[in-house]
């Protein structure tokens, strides 16, 4: 296991109620590219793996969107992947995360990886499963961590608007058929995943401000839990991404912008299902 002593010792800490960190995840990405071994760096690209994800679904004309700067790779580096899967069924000979290698044929022959799912969820499954089985126990547990509580705030809106959980929950694993199929109000999965209690909790909250406020303090508390026999490697840096990243969120998001974003979440899922009164953007 590779230390980065100096490196690790001089990042300013930070805390959740941050107004503004001196580094941003862009910036910082910088300095690690001078940094960490190449082994290391593959690592850390799982992290930044996520703005890629956006990246390729605006090449593909999946979603609209500007590129995202803070992914590894860029706009022409994509293009050249999507390229060469029109031109070979497997290429190898450009490097091309696990995860789009699944998905970027199965896009371009309209193969659905998993039925009755967007092709924008699809991405995120695969992007979740790639992080689940990569090398580091860590980064592999914080994958596992975040998809599951993604998939049970899924599972309850779906038993609170009556919609199909079927299709909403990602996954074909043990876990998410639980969320899928289960009665009981914690989905029979409080010994997997003894956080489910807490996911609940910031669900029932009214106002959408204070509830992302609430799971960022979860994933937050999270990170401090199980990076704290890390002083100086890998998985340190890794955690601090995933801080610093939060900070940056909510640097420039006061309450009111947050409902800003709560009605362009809003209107994105209205078409889909109706909302309960409570939920009305009309006062």
């Amino acid at each position: 296991m590779s230390n980065y002593y100096s490196f690790v010792a001089g990042l300013p800490e930070i805390q959740l109620q941050d107004a503004k960190a001196y580094h941003t995840t862009s910036s910082i990405k910088e300095l690690l590219s001078e940094t960490v071994n190449e082994k290391d760096w593959n690592l850390l690209a799982y992290y930044y793996g996520k703005f890629d994800n956006q990246n390729l679904l605006v090449s593909l004309g999946a979603v609209e969107g500007s590129w995202d700067h803070r992914g590894n790779y860029s706009e022409e580096e994509v293009k050249e992947m999507l390229t060469a899967f029109q031109e070979e069924e497997d290429p190898r000979h450009i490097n091309i995360p696990s995860w789009f290698r699944r998905f970027i044929p199965a896009y371009q022959t309209n193969d659905t990886l998993f039925p009755n799912m967007s092709w924008e969820d699809q991405l995120t499954t695969v992007y979740y499963e790639a992080g689940i089985d990569c090398s580091n126990g860590y980064i592999a547990e914080w994958f596992k961590f975040q998809y599951s509580v993604r998939n049970i705030m899924t599972a309850i809106q779906c038993r609170k608007f009556e919609l199909d959980r079927t299709i909403y929950v990602l996954g074909e694993d043990e876990f998410s058929l639980k969320l899928k199929t289960s009665n009981a109000k914690d989905f029979g999965v409080t010994v997997e995943f003894p956080y489910v209690s807490q996911v609940m909790k910031v669900m029932e909250m009214p106002n959408f401000y204070d509830r992302e406020k609430a799971l960022d303090a979860l994933y937050w508390n999270y990170i401090e839990e199980n990076t704290f026999f890390f002083y100086f490697s890998l998985e340190r840096i890794f955690g601090y991404l995933i801080q610093l990243e939060m900070i940056e969120r909510w640097s420039g998001l006061n309450e009111e912008e947050g409902m800003v974003v709560f009605r362009e979440f809003v209107n994105q899922l209205k078409s889909s299902f109706r909302f309960e009164d409570e939920f009305s953007l009309k006062r």
